[in-house]
């Protein structure tokens, strides 16, 4: 839902509206233009936030983002949604959402299964619930929830069989005093959850889109300064022949042969304002195909094509954009809130620092308690390199990272 969104709102940021009719209006003519550009689960998606639009519009009521995510929503847009994970089928979803209409309030993940019909909810699809992050109202830490899920399942099994009276069950070698405590414990391990990559992977891995956010958005300040968008390409911002740079992720690429068999690609790229559809023709497929396998986000490197009446990107280099930060990338001005600035972080903080000593400086934005901001610049320099990125992010989630170029 928020990828969708994300491509559906971001070009209304640009406009003036008179009126909400004139708003949704416009979102109307934007969901139709999206709609070739979108997965097949995100446009199930948009085809839903059609229908609300409508309704809305036509009722003159709420504002439609609102109407769609307010929490009252409709059991037939949660099983709707639920649809569109994959592995997950109808049967399934009903499961899903008849064992949540049986008790007004579920804040357990144990309490859940236990009501669960286990008939048409295997674990395979439960592993992919739990990767797009269904459950995370009941364990935001989904590395835990998938550890112990195998375990989970049997203790639910279990107190079903003991419940059903009929069945013979582990509880019944226990006393009710024993059976009663067994039955709720579920130990999760102390492990870190994902990083966001994983996460965002395994949410792609489930949904075909993601969730959490987006593989771009921890290179916002890079991609400002290093690159154009897919929004601005479509639109004809840009004249052809310019050479222009785009960031982005492959969603989808298809290999194909010229009539010399050698390989080219025609690649869709998805930044955070769209998608582009570009050609890797054979002498940069030869040189820079391999980046297209890594589900990393690139830069590509470009001139402005404008064929059959609309404008396109013809690509002539490709970077890992990781590997571009670290070679080019000026400086870095980690932002941190005064009040979550615990002595042992910022001693953990230096220790990396120092490991991965380099020419890049450090600076610091700390936003006081008065939420004044202050630069502290320091004679510290680091080598920007993904395993160090890394590093802080697992040190410092909550924490965002800007970077400077010439």
């Amino acid at each position: 839902i928020r990828n969708v969104l994300r491509h559906l709102l971001t070009p209304m940021l640009e406009k003036d509206f008179g009126t909400e009719l004139e708003f949704l209006q416009a979102l109307q003519t934007q969901t139709e233009v999206l709609k070739n550009n979108l997965d097949p689960a995100e446009s199930k998606i948009l085809q839903q936030l059609q229908v609300e639009l409508q309704t809305t519009a036509d009722s003159a009521e709420l504002s439609p983002i609102r109407r769609f995510l307010r929490r009252e929503a409709r059991i037939e847009a949660v099983r709707f949604g639920l649809n569109a994970v994959k592995n997950v089928g109808g049967n399934a979803v009903d499961a899903l959402v008849e064992a949540r209409q049986k008790v007004e309030e579920i804040s357990d993940f144990m309490e859940f299964l236990k009501i669960l019909d286990f008939n048409r909810m295997n674990k395979r699809m439960l592993e992919t619930l739990v990767k797009c992050g269904a459950f995370d109202s009941f364990r935001p830490n989904r590395a835990q929830l998938l550890n112990v899920l195998d375990h989970a399942i049997h203790l639910a099994q279990e107190f079903q069989r003991a419940e059903d009276g009929s069945q013979q069950s582990l509880f019944d070698l226990m006393d009710e005093s024993e059976a009663r405590q067994t039955e709720t414990q579920l130990e999760l391990p102390d492990i870190r959850d994902w990083s966001l990559k994983e996460r965002l992977r395994l949410e792609k891995e489930a949904l075909g889109f993601y969730v959490s956010g987006h593989p771009l958005d921890q290179y916002a300040s890079d991609v400002k300064a290093l690159a154009t968008s897919s929004a601005d390409i479509l639109t004809g911002i840009h004249k052809e022949g310019d050479n222009v740079s785009i960031a982005g992720i492959v969603v989808e690429k298809t290999i194909r042969l010229t009539k010399n068999s050698e390989k080219f690609a025609i690649v869709r790229l998805e930044d955070l304002r769209g998608i582009l559809e570009l050609p890797i023709y054979s002498r940069i497929y030869n040189d820079y195909g391999h980046l297209l396998e890594m589900d990393e986000p690139l830069l590509v490197r470009g001139r402005i094509s404008f064929r059959d009446d609309e404008f396109g990107l013809v690509a002539d280099r490709l970077e890992l954009l990781s590997q571009v930060r670290s070679e080019k990338a000026l400086s870095m001005t980690i932002c941190i809130d005064q009040e979550r600035m615990p002595p042992e972080q910022l001693r953990h903080l230096r220790g990396i620092f120092q490991k991965y000593q380099g020419s890049q400086e450090v600076h610091f934005r700390v936003i006081t308690e008065s939420d004044a901001s202050v630069m502290i610049q320091t004679p510290m320099q680091v080598q920007l390199n993904p395993r160090m990125m890394d590093e802080l992010e697992e040190l410092w989630k909550e924490q965002t990272a800007l970077f400077t170029y010439a």
